[in-house]
């Protein structure tokens, strides 16, 4: 009887984890990024979303500094010029 429980309580936890997961993988719960997290590392998607924003940042801030420049090194006249043909 006591070997019985054992078999029925290993399948009970393994078929919980295997439900954990699937459900993680289906609905992007991020279990992977607090488990990964958890042990001392990022988890390889989470490294490559977030370089990926970081990439969009860096590129969008530097669009943003051009335009500074491009408005503080032209000469009055002709920035009034330019917003006054827009």
């Amino acid at each position: 009887m006591e070997f019985i429980q054992i078999i029925i309580s290993t399948s009970i936890i393994v078929g919980g984890i295997l439900l954990v997961g699937y459900l993680n993988k289906r609905f992007d719960l991020g279990l992977d990024d607090i488990s990964s997290e958890m042990f001392g590392g990022l988890g390889c998607n989470t490294q490559i979303k977030r370089l990926a924003e970081k990439d969009k940042l860096i590129k969008s801030l530097t669009e943003r500094v051009e335009v500074l420049e491009k408005l503080i090194t032209d000469p009055q006249e002709q920035l009034k010029r330019e917003i006054n043909c827009l």
